[in-house]
């Protein structure tokens, strides 16, 4: 099987709303799980000799910054493993809030805020059996500033409960 031209995903990615560019999206990320994720998981399911395998415990992420144009909105990934035990598998997990309103449109999609990105990388830093002060700058921090110095406020996520910075995010551990 051919690999696709991965000179074109960029632009294609911008180009989402286009069929023919979101076909060669839809490709290359068929192309990437086929050729490269897939065989990664199957050279960790081996038997680590206890009823376990690698892949049980580690992760195994699949990311793309390609969310919403290159915000940090809707940024899909793929996570695999369990961590020891830590994460719930077998899930497809969203954590848009569907009651807030629409931030704007782009691309045929809409952009309504979530669960801030850098929870998921908190929630794997703990996975890895870190404790908050293994990795925040200042105690209680959680993972840093979410303000949008030099942004418009219209545009990205800033509404988030401060009470929850730093924190897994909610319904992922085992």
């Amino acid at each position: 099987q051919s690999n696709p031209n991965p000179t074109d995903w960029h632009r294609a990615a911008h180009d989402w709303d286009q069929p023919d560019q979101r076909e060669k999206v839809v490709s290359i990320n068929e192309w990437i799980a086929r050729e490269i994720f897939l065989p990664v998981l199957e050279k960790l399911d081996v038997d680590e000799g206890d009823g376990t395998t690698y892949l049980d415990n580690s992760i195994v992420f699949w990311g793309n910054e390609l969310g919403m144009n290159h915000l940090n909105y809707s940024v899909p990934v793929l996570l695999a493993g369990s961590a020891g035990g830590y994460l719930k598998t077998g899930r497809y997990v969203d954590y848009i809030d569907w009651n807030q309103p629409v931030k704007f449109s782009q691309h045929n999609g809409m952009v309504i805020e979530g669960v801030p990105y850098n929870r998921l990388l908190v929630t794997l830093l703990q996975a890895f059996g870190l404790a908050p002060a293994d990795y925040e700058i200042e105690p209680g921090a959680g993972y840093g500033d979410t303000s949008t110095v030099g942004k418009s406020a219209d545009a990205f996520a800033v509404d988030y409960d401060r009470s929850l910075l730093g924190a897994a995010l909610p319904d992922v551990r085992a």
